[in-house]
């Protein structure tokens, strides 16, 4: 018995699994600010997962796909999400095990031997194995297996939300540097136009009156063009945040839009089948690609394996406990049956728990289809109605520069003065910049129709989205 004990606590500490520190963790203070610090876009790293997940050649500049990447990179929360997965997977191989195996010995000693005896010692060795009635385990696996699902989705759900985040960021980052530079020219424009005013007004052609109202023209125009900074600022600033870097790695990183928005492909899809088939073939591609929506689903699947799991517990387990005694040095056998969890109530309160859980996350899926749907029907609708804005602007521009043409033939004909032109050429800049902003809501509202249907033109256009799941990662 005694050589029996070492053995056993070798194969018990063989069996474990050693507790294990993670070395790369650090939540100092100092190492968070300088790991914050040291992410650059410049990073060669960087640089060579933007090129392996989407193909982009770095003279093509910062465009909404690499943009996108470069947040999928740097931003933390994929971290998180991908923590979820494992956590999720690991939770199947504990769903899948079989009850445990247990062994127990006991060892006694009387004060006197049995008749035709000759020890007094009694050793017993008892085995006890649980088999799980009813389906247990099945449901047990089919919840992890939902589980673990889910959490795939909701990465790449994580995902689709910080590309879409960092893409809607650079376009507004665009638009204002665009809505600054018609500021300025505009505030330039007024400060001329107001010059000149001054100086007839001098020469006794215009009335003070006139005067003063370009003045509050000129002042209007300069706080305009504060606000534009302003606003630039801000723009630069959740441009920084939606890629997880400072501000000054992006206040002056050049950014490019693609030159095609799905707005206009929409226009085009429309024309050929409607606008009605266009909208339900939008939902439909929304409903089945949508990673948020597999998400609800596959919570959904998983309520519905805790209700069969509820339902298992109905029965009772079965344990059967084979074993072999030497009783005084007498040999023999024992077998322990036994049901551990008689349930005299049928398990009716979690049952019913169960019930109402998989009804609520069945409401939850169908509020979330619905809520996509609204999404859908409001992206559509505001590309249709930034459509009319970029035409009408189209049309002012043209009929601003004809009279812009116009008043500079007359003032080289020496029919007019220079407060002509100067006028027609501030009427034209005021144009442009409304088509600039026209421009800048239909890209706007071409992003928010992708964001509603799952669906980004700039990287399908080359393959499939990068499925974050399996191949989006840094190496951090």
């Amino acid at each position: 018995m005694r050589c029996r004990l070492p053995l056993i606590g070798l194969l018990v500490a063989v069996g474990c699994i050693r507790y294990r520190s993670d070395p790369q963790f650090e939540a100092t203070p100092s190492r968070a600010v300088t790991d914050f610090a040291a992410r650059r876009l410049d990073d060669s790293a960087l640089t060579s997962y933007i090129t392996r997940m989407a193909g982009t050649a770095l003279d093509t500049g910062w465009t909404e796909d690499r943009i996108a990447l470069t947040a999928l990179y740097f931003r933390g929360e994929l971290r998180l999400a991908r923590a979820i997965v494992d956590e999720a997977r690991a939770g199947e191989a504990t769903a899948g095990a079989w009850p445990p195996f247990t062994a127990e010995g006991s060892v006694s000693r009387t004060a006197r031997p049995l008749e035709n005896t000759q020890s007094r010692w009694s050793e017993s060795i008892t085995a006890t194995l649980t088999l799980e009635l009813g389906g247990k385990r099945g449901a047990r696996l089919a919840r992890a297996r939902a589980e673990t699902l889910a959490a795939r989705l909701r990465l790449d759900a994580v995902a689709w939300q910080l590309a879409n985040d960092a893409r809607a960021a650079a376009i507004g980052a665009i638009a204002a540097d665009a809505a600054l530079a018609d500021a300025t020219a505009e505030a330039t424009a007024v400060r001329t136009l107001s010059q000149m005013l001054r100086a007839r007004y001098a020469d006794g052609q215009l009335s003070l009156a006139e005067v003063a109202r370009a003045e509050t023209d000129e002042r209007g125009a300069a706080i305009a063009a504060v606000e534009a900074q302003r606003a630039r600022i801000d723009a630069r600033a959740a441009l920084a945040r939606a890629l997880g870097v400072r501000f000054d790695r992006v206040d002056t990183l050049p950014l490019r839009i693609a030159p095609v928005s799905s707005c206009t492909i929409l226009d085009s899809l429309s024309a050929r089948s409607g606008s009605v088939a266009v909208h339900d073939s939008l939902a439909l591609l929304a409903l089945q690609t949508r990673a948020d929506v597999g998400a609800e689903v596959a919570e959904y699947t998983g309520a519905d394996a805790d209700l069969r799991l509820e339902v298992a517990r109905q029965y009772p387990d079965l344990t059967l406990g084979p074993g072999l005694l030497w009783d005084q040095g007498i040999p023999g056998w024992i077998v322990n049956v036994g049901l551990p969890s008689l349930i005299g109530g049928r398990n009716r309160g979690p049952i019913a728990g169960s019930e109402a859980r998989r009804a609520e996350q069945g409401a939850r899926v169908r509020l979330l289809q619905d809520s996509v749907q609204s999404d859908i029907d409001g992206a559509v609708a505001r590309c249709r109605g930034v459509r009319g804005v970029v035409a009408s602007a189209d049309s002012l521009i043209d009929a601003t520069q004809h009279a812009a043409d116009l008043a500079d033939s007359a003032y080289q004909r020496g029919e007019t003065g220079r407060t002509e032109r100067a006028i027609a050429d501030l009427a034209l800049v005021r144009a442009e910049h409304m088509r600039r902003q026209a421009i800048a809501r239909r890209e706007a509202a071409g992003a928010g129709l992708d964001r509603a249907t799952g669906r980004w033109i700039g990287l399908t256009a080359r393959g499939p989205w990068p499925g974050t799941a399996t191949n989006v990662g840094q190496p951090q």
